[in-house]
């Protein structure tokens, strides 16, 4: 068998369905004597007649009633295959790729992820760890498809950028600190302390932000290369007297126990914000939207902020 003769095999099966040759041929979009060709074609090559032709209507012979359920399985087999290749091909090329600073990769968007993959095992999602400084560049050019950073280093990207959470800030500090056995600090306090900061080669807006509170209450700055994580801060301010990091609530299950996390008297806070391709559909936004209120609101320290009131 050749393609030739699938092609009129494929006719024959139109004309028993369509009843004639007429409107079989405009099925096919061809004149009616290719078509009549095709079938005598096919009918020297199997050797047998396939139909009655009268001027009135066409019927099928006893061998053309014999070929016509085996020519119509054998193309809704072939149906099936093309429609079961194309479904494969467009699941392979669905892929999310995510991305977010350390403890909030293993906090929030790895459980977020993971129900999304136990949901949707056709989707590939992957998770990267990023700086705060190249998540706007990441998403622009399409590297990853999701970001999620803090808002103050990325106030003037041009990326579509959504609120989506409020993150508290708390002291962690020694715990042979004096200050530790307090249970809550001011920024006051600290006036004779320096605040370890994440270095500006990671995240240049959050050295911006805690600069602007280390000017405002009147402490010192420290930060180096090496702090490139919440971990390097809370290590940086067990070991240094006289230190402290303002630091999450989140985080505080992760701090060696030579650091204490101590509540805030002031509300600081920084914005997280998810950024996105603007290409991705409406339909995973929304499911990812749902995903984000679940887990954003089971953290500590952490206030979801909805569409209907981003401010709160």
């Amino acid at each position: 068998m050749n393609l030739k003769d699938i092609y009129s095999l494929w006719l024959f099966v139109l004309v028993v369905r369509e009843k004639t040759f007429t409107r079989a041929a405009a099925v096919a979009h061809m004149t009616q004597p290719p078509l009549s060709n095709h079938i005598r074609l096919l009918e020297e090559r199997l050797g047998v007649k396939l139909f009655e032709r009268t001027t009135q209507k066409v019927t099928l012979t006893l061998e053309g009633q014999l070929l016509y359920p085996r020519a119509e399985k054998f193309f809704e087999t072939a149906k099936q295959f093309f429609e079961d290749v194309e479904g494969l091909s467009k699941r392979r090329e669905k892929r999310y790729i995510i991305g977010s600073f350390g403890w909030m990769l293993s906090s929030f968007v790895l459980p977020q992820v993971t129900e999304l993959q136990e949901e949707h095992d056709q989707i590939r999602y992957e998770l990267r760890k990023l700086n705060s400084n190249d998540a706007s560049s990441l998403v622009k050019d399409s590297e990853i498809d999701i970001s999620y950073a803090y808002s103050e280093p990325l106030m003037r990207s041009s990326i579509e950028s959504k609120p989506v959470a409020k993150i508290k800030l708390a002291v962690a500090i020694r715990e042979s600190d004096p200050l530790s056995s307090r249970t809550s600090l001011s920024l006051e306090d600290m006036k004779n302390y320096k605040c370890v900061c994440i270095s500006s080669e990671i995240s240049s807006g959050l050295y911006q932000f805690n600069s602007l509170l280390a000017s405002k209450y009147s402490y010192e700055i420290y930060s180096g290369s090496r702090i490139t994580d919440f971990f390097d801060q809370a290590i940086e301010a067990g070991i240094r007297s006289s230190s402290f990091a303002l630091l999450s609530p989140v985080v505080a299950k992760y701090l060696p126990k030579e650091v204490k996390l101590i509540p805030l008297k002031e509300d600081i806070s920084l914005t997280l914000i998810r950024l996105r391709r603007k290409e991705l559909s409406e339909d995973f936004i929304k499911e990812l939207k749902e995903k984000e209120k679940k887990f954003l609101s089971r953290l500590a320290g952490i206030t979801y902020l909805s569409d209907e009131n981003p401010s709160n």
